[in-house]
C-alpha cells in the first residue's frame, strides 16, 4: 500500500461508509429509477459471480481427482 497523509482506520471507514449510505438512501428513497438501475447491476453482477463459481469449482474437482496417489481410492 501506499503511504497516505491522511489516513483513517478501518473502524472509521465502515462508519463513513454506513452513514453515507444511510444519507443517500434517504435522499434517493423509492425512486423506481434508482432501484431499476441497481437491481439491473447486482443481476449482472450475481451472473458474474455465478459464472466465475461453477468453472471454479469443476476445475478444483478435476485437480483433486487428478492428484490422487491412487485411483482406486475413490
Amino acid at each position: 500500500m501506499g503511504s497516505s497523509v491522511f489516513r483513517l482506520a478501518l473502524h472509521w471507514q465502515i462508519a463513513l461508509a454506513l452513514a453515507l449510505a444511510v444519507v443517500s438512501g434517504a435522499l434517493v428513497g423509492d425512486a423506481g429509477w434508482f432501484l431499476s438501475v441497481t437491481g439491473f447491476l447486482g443481476e449482472l453482477f450475481l451472473n458474474a459471480l455465478r459464472m466465475l463459481i461453477v468453472p471454479l469449482i469443476i476445475a478444483s474437482m478435476i485437480n483433486a481427482v487428478i492428484s490422487l496417489p491412487d485411483a482406486g481410492a475413490l
